[in-house]
């Protein structure tokens, strides 16, 4: 047996999100896999904040506002997990790619 790493793309789109709206996803993860979140300004004068929440309602991580965000979180238990992207400015809107990706190990039965 071997062990491998594969990557799930679970959202990738581009939101146009007004001023001080959320994009909110949310997904039942597996303790081991590591939760993949990127945002990136492409248009309009937002820029997104974001936040993940574990099954038990704590925030385990965030970023202040940024053109551009990557965070990686090793998820530490099972259960619903939700990946809030944020935007704080109070009268402008924007454009921004966002994606979700989770990395996961398995076994697999190696022949030689």
């Amino acid at each position: 047996m071997e062990t491998r790493t594969d990557v799930q793309q679970v959202a990738d789109e581009t939101e146009s999100v007004s001023a001080g709206a959320d994009w909110v996803f949310h997904g039942d993860r597996e303790e081991g896999e590591t939760i993949i979140v990127e945002a990136r300004k492409v248009g309009g004068e937002a820029r997104p904040a974001v936040e993940i929440e574990d099954p038990d309602g704590n925030i385990i991580a965030d970023n202040d506002p940024s053109e551009r965000i990557r965070r990686e979180i090793d998820v530490s238990q099972d259960g619903r997990y939700y990946v809030r992207f944020h935007n704080e400015a109070l009268i402008n809107s924007g454009m921004w790619d966002v994606s979700v990706e989770i990395e996961f190990e398995y076994e697999e039965e190696v022949c030689n």
